[in-house]
């Protein structure tokens, strides 16, 4: 019994410590960085490219899904002659993941695109499986499109299977400060520090996902993947 209340003290202690250097950090730019560092990838494209990779990630609708669509408009503006391709599993006791690229595909044609072409990965149920479906393409200079959290294991992951024109492009959002949000002039944003209530949550956020996704990374890393 009491090894048992030390074992659970231990816990305790070390949950409450890595509370509190999560929240301390959360007063900083780190999570901010850290999030934002894993959306730069090198790129490696030297002719124009020629296929557009989206990888869906969630299913549609989803915020996630209409950034895609979005960035996915921008690319196609600069390069109108790339191929689409969705990289979005099928469920094969539905026909959710068939409703999900008819969305996807609904959701391109909103912002312009041409989607009579417009191809479907099915094959992949992660970013390791979909890069081995789409290896067959893999002489061809590609952009990959996925949300900022995933680009840098994207990419890597990719060019571990061949791909070696790559570049990443990553989903960020655009969103009002909370200077913009705040009926205060700047002189009194100053005095209020309202960062507090716009930022710390939002990194707090950031650090959960930036740990999973380095969780991740060293997962590929000791398999080989990336």
């Amino acid at each position: 019994m009491k090894r048992l209340k030390t074992i659970l003290s231990v816990i305790l202690v070390s949950l409450a410590v890595i509370t509190c250097a999560a929240i301390a950090l959360a007063f900083t730019s780190l999570p901010f960085w850290a999030h934002y560092n894993l959306s730069i990838t090198e790129s490696t494209i030297t002719d124009e490219p020629q296929q557009l990779i989206i990888l869906s990630g969630g299913g549609m609708p989803s915020g996630d899904g209409l950034m895609k669509a979005y960035y996915a408009a921008k690319l196609m503006e600069e390069f109108p002659e790339m191929s689409i391709t969705i990289a979005m599993p099928n469920d094969t006791l539905d026909s959710a993941g068939i409703k999900n690229f008819q969305i996807y595909a609904f959701a391109l044609a909103s912002f312009g695109i041409d989607t009579t072409n417009l191809r479907w990965l099915q094959e992949g149920h992660n970013t390791r499986t979909q890069a081995l479906a789409a290896a067959s393409t893999k002489s061809k200079p590609t952009i990959i499109l996925t949300e900022p959290v995933h680009t840098h294991r994207a990419v890597l992951a990719f060019r571990k299977v061949g791909f070696t024109q790559i570049r990443g492009m990553a989903t960020h959002e655009t969103s009002l400060g909370a200077l913009e949000l705040s009926s205060k002039t700047a002189e009194e944003y100053q005095v209020e520090n309202l960062d507090f209530r716009y930022n710390v949550w939002n990194y707090l956020k950031y650090e959960i996902t930036v740990l999973r996704e380095y969780t991740a990374i060293a997962y590929y890393w000791m398999r080989g993947w990336v």
